[in-house]
């Protein structure tokens, strides 16, 4: 088995940033189609692609909005066939945001409160030399 959290991460932020155009709905169809070719085993990559045949992106790809829901039926089409749990649709969508836009966070406010202790820094030496 693979890690489930980094490959369906990957296939939530393709879908989230998705925008709609006739060249990008060529290539996230062709991107759909060699996802199974990062999966591990023949039996991941089988089980992935036939659910990418039983779910065709054609019939998803005009919003992101959609794109998203596809994203949610392939992982939890997935889960079924190898029988595992999984979340349904609000909490997928939750998780997803919440791994990938985490760490986004974090970094942020370590920049602001690093520029900060800086900026205070700074003033003190200014203050210092100043009188």
């Amino acid at each position: 088995m693979f890690n489930n959290d980094i490959f369906f991460s990957f296939i939530f932020s393709c879908c989230i940033y998705y925008n709609p155009s006739k060249v990008n709905k060529k290539q996230i169809k062709q991107l759909f189609y060699t996802f199974p070719f990062f999966l591990s085993n023949i039996k991941d990559q089988n089980i992935f692609f036939e659910t990418i045949v039983k779910y065709p992106i054609t019939s998803y790809y005009d919003s992101s909005k959609n794109m998203i829901h596809y994203s949610y039926i392939i992982y939890r089409d997935y889960h079924k066939k190898i029988k595992k749990n999984y979340l349904n649709e609000i909490e997928y969508i939750s998780y997803y945001n919440k791994l990938i836009y985490e760490n986004k966070d974090y970094n942020y406010k370590t920049k602001i409160n690093n520029f900060l202790f800086l900026l205070v820094i700074i003033i003190c030496f200014y203050f210092i030399y100043a009188y």
